[in-house]
């Protein structure tokens, strides 16, 4: 037999109105959608351009090359180096040429809040990306923005980052929102690459390809920053697959990335812990989930302990070896979460969940009840009565009629 279903109609229309509350404004998904749209456009433009001028380079290094053939050897390398400087591809952009751009973060994942300004893309490049590639990118990228961009009255500005591996584009109008993009390439995990950026480079080949000649010479940006573009792509990707299939799943996150910038507590946990937390809550739940008993069953969760080091803890799914999605929380943060999500639930236990979401307590529904079925109550009682009433003096008019009757026969009988 199932157990019965257990009504949790006041967290959910208050988890609904919260959720309404801090949803982005149809303005802040416009732009956040045009800014992203139109940098992919011009990146898509920008590899192109990169291609054609590494194919055109090649092309002309080829024919200085068999032109002086006869010559020497010191000769034929200045040539070639000066016809690369006039083909627009320095030392460094050819062997990182572009090849595709993703959605990661919020975007990619629908999760963006009210006020969110800070969006992602990663660029991916054939092989590792290179100093000279970013500054290179940097350079050309606005020009490109403008050509996708037109006669419209939006203005990027593109700002460099090297430490973080990205470029910065930025809107000048209002929702100022700016995007991150960060290069990084697949090859980054193959050991063949960490053993190319530790050994001396190789001396060139008498006939090299047009891209060998500055593979051992460019800077690789640095390595960190690209391995985590790589893990925001594996998180994505997980994500969209087992996260937005569940009910109500996308509701309590982005209820509870509201809860992490209110609470300073619980903003530790925002990020990919949140989000497999809410996953592994929600995916291991006997049915599909409302909004507030998804809420109730995520802090169950931590309530119980899951994120102390004694308890069971969360392993990263898109890790090949065992990785713990919450080594960046220290054992005081572990606790004030644990206790924090104890005093949530049992204020949610005492119908005091406004407090939880922070915000004013809704108005009951139960007054319109209650006057609904004193009304359907009043009109039972005068049916019952009007029937009462009409048998009284139904019973009284057969009495007077007997009465009546019974006379008229005795006087019969006497005559």
């Amino acid at each position: 037999m199932l157990r019965p279903v257990r009504m949790f109609v006041l967290e959910d229309r208050h988890v609904i109105a919260r959720h309404a509350s801090v949803y982005p404004t149809l303005a802040e998904l416009e732009a956040a959608q045009s800014l992203v749209s139109t940098c992919e456009r011009a990146l898509k433009r920008l590899a192109d351009s990169l291609h054609s001028d590494a194919g055109a380079a090649a092309a002309s290094a080829a024919a200085g090359g068999a032109a002086a053939s006869s010559s020497a050897s010191s000769s034929s390398s200045s040539a070639a180096s000066s016809s690369a400087g006039a083909g627009g591809v320095g030392v460094g952009v050819g062997v990182g040429s572009l090849r595709s751009v993703v959605r990661v973060g919020l975007v990619a994942k629908g999760l963006l809040l009210r006020g969110d300004q800070r969006l992602r893309l990663v660029l991916l490049c054939h092989q590792a990306p290179t100093v000279q590639l970013l500054l290179h990118a940097a350079q050309r990228l606005p020009e490109h923005l403008e050509a996708v961009n037109g006669e419209g009255v939006e203005r990027y500005s593109v700002t460099v980052q090297q430490e973080d591996a990205c470029l910065i584009v930025s809107r000048s109008s209002d929702p100022q929102l700016s995007l991150s993009i960060t290069l990084t390439s697949p090859a980054l995990t193959s050991p063949a690459v960490a053993l190319d950026a530790v050994l001396p480079p190789t001396p060139p080949t008498p006939t090299p390809p047009p891209h060998a000649s500055v593979t051992s010479t460019a800077p690789l940006l640095d390595e960190a920053p690209c391995l985590r573009a790589l893990a925001s792509l594996r998180h994505t990707k997980w994500f969209q697959a087992r996260a937005n299939p569940l009910k109500s799943c996308v509701v309590v996150i982005r209820v509870i990335r509201d809860v992490c910038n209110r609470i300073p507590i619980w903003a530790p946990l925002q990020g990919w812990a949140l989000q497999l937390l809410c996953e592994k809550a929600l995916g291991t739940a006997p049915r599909p989930l409302g909004p507030g008993e998804a809420l109730r069953r995520v802090l169950e969760t931590l309530a119980s302990g899951i994120i102390l080091h004694e308890g069971p803890g969360l392993s990263d799914p898109c890790e090949k070896t065992p990785t713990d999605a919450l080594a960046k929380l220290s054992q005081q943060q572990r606790e004030d979460i644990t206790h924090s999500a104890q005093h949530a639930l049992r204020l949610m236990a005492f119908g005091q969940v406004h407090k939880v979401l922070g915000m004013d307590p809704l108005p009951s529904a139960r007054p319109q009840l209650l006057l609904l079925h004193q009304q359907r109550s009043g009109e039972e009682r005068g049916e019952e009565r009007g029937e009462e009433r009409g048998e009284e003096r139904g019973e009284e008019r057969g009495e007077e009629r007997g009465e009546e009757r019974g006379e008229e026969r005795g006087e019969e009988r006497e005559w």
